[in-house]
């Protein structure tokens, strides 16, 4: 027996001594090499002196917001984001979180190099070296080839920013959207700028939400929201060819270490979430985020009570003469191709087109017997592109679709019978729009005074979002009206300070497209939403009201505009509905001076009353941002002068 459990001891002995072997291997590296683990203290030590955990890049690659005290919220709300807390909602320290991240920096290659948290959190990395640089170099070097292959850092030629135009037909794209695009030079000649990398952030909407829900949470915070890359060809089928949006490209002047720490940081908050706000927290102060932390300029004030996509464009021209923007770029939409393809045909070409798009039979050659091949080809391009465009509606009936895809497979099979065409009519040189970003600012202070039949009156405007047909717009807001929190205050002799107006939402947009292509929409609108007087000469007779217009506008000439609108109006006051039928004229001889009339009757259907309508107005600018406004308001025989400040 005692033999035997000799015998037993050594092989025990052995299996033990293997385990504690297993176990040192196992253990970080900082824990095994002493030299490391000096290198981390002392590393950590040069933090704690300089207070990196202070520093306002640190705080701005933590998304953190206030400054002085030890417990901070991010606006990034996964856990993952967050190396010394990742268990709970990110209340964090900035300091800890530095102390856990140098640490991280320090541990052993893993087995998926990708999940190191020097390739996880690059920025930081990248930051922390130009303040730590001679102790991270005793960090070990990972090999992170997933950040490699998304970056093509080798070809990366510059950062754009992408200011896509305003959708009335979405509520969190009426104040239009943006895009971060990554420029590879690699792609330029081959696909122009489709294949390059883009940053999209936007908020998760469940499918088929509706609209007031949408609405309602998109302004609470109902949603998360995220950065996710895509193809930029694939956000150009979305807003250029289905939702037909403009688009204006901001090549943005940075240095190469400006580039290479931006595009760290966007890999860092690649599918990070965060939560979404409609008017402020939005694309475009979660981009301008980004610009802030690589150039230091302030784009994000606490204070502003929203931010546009517009702000940011007009924001990052005014610093230091624009020496952010390298280039500016506009990319039409499909719908803007078209209409200029279209009016490339002469008037007869054009008028023959239309006729066999409005016929819904198959086009016949001999319908095309007696016109010259070349101008058959070039007919056929522009239909070939019309049910290009029309497939894409996806809104359309399943049996209109497939109609379209059969004649268009029809005139495919006739242009391949006719003549290439050369590469003068391949090209189309689509004229220049002027981004909306160089229009004026989109909030609004005002102050005037004027005389009416009562006597003189002083008045004080604020408007959260205003652009009216006198503002200088630009691109898509051109011909438009966009008012949000429009507030209006009156004080006169008789009364200190009243209402004049109240409006929650104003829109208004005049079609004026030159193009007479078949079946394109044509029809001018106008819908508002706020609290004024049932009438001008009732001071005491607020309400809720809610007015909606329909109609046509005509370009008379590049400086006159000219449109004629039914409009309908309700009044909760006294359960009133008015119906005026209106036309107007806008002209603008100078750039400095614009003048809006517009003239009709307005009938009280339950009355009977009629009233004659008429409001003009004129501006002139000073600048962009500043201008003085006369007008005059029949109704309540009234004469103003004001000053607006856009801010």
């Amino acid at each position: 027996m005692i033999t035997n459990e000799k015998n037993l001891t050594f092989p025990f002995t052995l299996s033990v001594l293997c385990a504690i072997l297993f176990f040192l291997l196992s253990l970080p590296r900082s824990v095994l090499s002493g030299e490391n683990q000096q290198v981390l203290q002392t590393t950590l030590l040069k933090a704690e002196q300089l207070k990196l955990y202070n520093n306002k890049t640190w705080l701005r690659l933590l998304h953190l917001n206030k400054k002085g005290r030890l417990q901070q919220k991010s606006e990034i709300i996964s856990p993952s984001f967050f190396l010394s807390n990742e268990t709970s909602i990110p209340t964090i320290s900035p300091k800890k979180e530095l102390q856990a991240t140098l640490t991280a920096f320090f541990q052993p290659r893993k087995k998926d190099p990708n999940q190191h948290a020097q390739c996880r959190f690059p920025a930081r990395f990248y930051w922390l070296k130009q303040h730590l640089s001679v102790s991270l170099q005793s960090a070990p070097v990972i090999n992170c080839d997933r950040l490699a292959r998304w970056a093509k850092f080798s070809s990366l030629d510059s950062i754009s920013l992408v200011l896509v135009g305003g959708y009335f037909g979405n509520p969190a794209s009426t104040f239009g959207h943006l895009l971060v695009k990554l420029n590879n030079s690699k792609y330029k000649d081959s696909s122009g700028n489709l294949l390059d990398q883009s940053i999209n952030y936007g908020a998760q909407v469940p499918d088929h939400e509706a609209i007031p829900v949408y609405i309602f949470k998109g302004l609470l915070g109902g949603y998360v929201s995220r950065f996710r890359d895509k193809a930029f060809y694939k956000q150009d089928r979305v807003y250029s060819r289905q939702e037909l949006r403009d688009m204006w490209e901001y090549e943005l002047n940075l240095t190469a270490g400006q580039q290479r720490f931006l595009v760290y940081h966007l890999w860092e908050v690649m599918g990070m979430k965060s939560t979404y706000y409609f008017l402020k927290k939005n694309c475009a102060y979660r981009v301008a985020e980004l610009i802030e932390l690589v150039t230091g300029e302030l784009l994000t004030q606490s204070n502003q009570p929203w931010y546009l996509p517009i702000t940011l464009f007009q924001d990052i021209t005014d610093i230091k003469q624009s020496r952010y923007i390298k280039k500016i770029t506009f990319l039409p939409s499909n719908q803007r191709k078209l209409y200029h393809q279209f009016d490339q045909l002469s008037a007869k070409d054009a008028q023959h087109v239309n006729t066999l798009l409005a016929d819904s039979t198959p086009l016949n050659q001999e319908i095309l017997n007696n016109i010259k091949p070349i101008k058959q080809a070039k007919m056929i391009d522009v239909m070939l592109a019309y049910y290009h465009y029309k497939l894409i509606d996806s809104s359309q009936d399943k049996d209109v679709l497939a109609a379209l895809q059969k004649r268009k497979n029809h005139l495919l099979l006739l242009r391949l019978q006719l003549p290439i065409a050369d590469k003068k009519q391949q090209k189309i040189a689509i004229p220049t729009i002027t981004s909306p970003a160089v229009g004026s600012k989109p909030r609004l202070f005002s102050v005037g005074f004027g005389y009416q039949k009562k006597g003189h009156f002083l008045k004080i405007g604020l408007t959260g979002i205003h652009y009216d047909l006198l503002t200088k717009n630009y691109g898509t807001l051109k011909n438009s009206e966009l008012k949000v929190f429009d507030l209006g205050l009156k004080s006169t002799k008789q009364q200190k300070l009243i209402l004049d107006y109240f409006n929650l939402l104003r829109l208004q947009k005049l079609n004026t497209s030159p193009s007479t292509l078949y079946g394109e929409d044509t029809l001018s609108w106008r819908v508002a939403l706020g609290i004024n007087a049932r009438n001008k000469q009732c001071n005491h007779c607020n309400g809720v009201y809610l007015l909606g217009g329909i109609g046509k506008a005509w370009q008379l000439s590049p400086r006159v505009l000219s449109y004629a609108m039914l409009e309908g109006r309700y009044h909760a006051a006294k359960d009133d509905v008015h119906i005026s039928p209106v036309i107007g004229f806008i002209t603008e001889p100078t750039s400095y001076l614009k003048t809006s009339l517009e003239i009709g009757v307005e009938k009280n259907v339950k009355t009977g009353k009629k009233e004659q309508r008429v409001i003009g107005e004129t501006r002139y600018s000073f600048s962009k941002n500043n201008t003085v406004r006369l007008s005059y308001e029949a109704q309540e025989k009234s004469v103003s002068l004001s000053y607006y400040h856009h801010w």
